[in-house]
């Protein structure tokens, strides 16, 4: 009689161990977490070919998205901000290719807006941090508690969309 073999290639897999990332990342074991993040980016890319390919458009999977979050999270959290931003933006395309119209009404997008704004923030990289600042302040407007943390972690770097008040007006509409 044979035995069955575990293999961890099937989606499923990838979720999980997404899961274990989150989890082991709130007990504070960065790398374990990165670790299990990682395998789950893996096992995405081996049963998703346009994510393998780096074909942003075509990735429809918003377990991928959190993945990516999660892995952005970690990254940030390592001071590896330059990962930890391209990370984010591809959760943000992904959820982008989801949510289409409906992206201004998830709130996953905005944390993700959020995330990446404050990396970019903290890299003093102005290009990404319009690139997730101005579709959080015109998507979600200016009151959205997200936009509020944002504005104010990134006042503290000297970047901000206060002194641009297009931005804000826009929200408000």
């Amino acid at each position: 009689m044979q035995k069955r073999v575990k293999k961890e290639t099937n989606v499923i897999f990838g979720r999980i161990f997404t899961q274990k990332a989150i989890a082991l990342f709130g007990l504070g074991e960065k790398d374990k977490a990165l670790e299990y993040a990682d395998k789950a980016i893996e096992i995405f890319k081996n049963n998703d070919k346009s994510f393998m390919s780096r074909r942003m458009p075509d990735v429809f999977n918003p377990a991928i998205a959190i993945t990516c979050t999660i892995r952005g999270d970690i990254l940030f959290a390592s001071g590896k901000l330059e990962e930890a931003l391209d990370s984010y933006m591809d959760a943000r395309g992904i959820y982008f290719n989801v949510y289409r119209r409906n992206y201004k009404n998830v709130a996953q997008v905005s944390e993700v807006n959020l995330k990446g704004a404050k990396v970019a923030c903290k890299r003093k990289d102005t290009l990404n941090y319009k690139f997730f600042a101005k579709p959080q302040i015109i998507d979600f407007g200016a009151e959205h508690p997200d936009s509020i943390e944002m504005l104010e972690y990134c006042k503290t770097y000297g970047m901000g969309l206060i002194s641009n008040k297009a931005y804000i007006d826009k929200s408000k509409k």
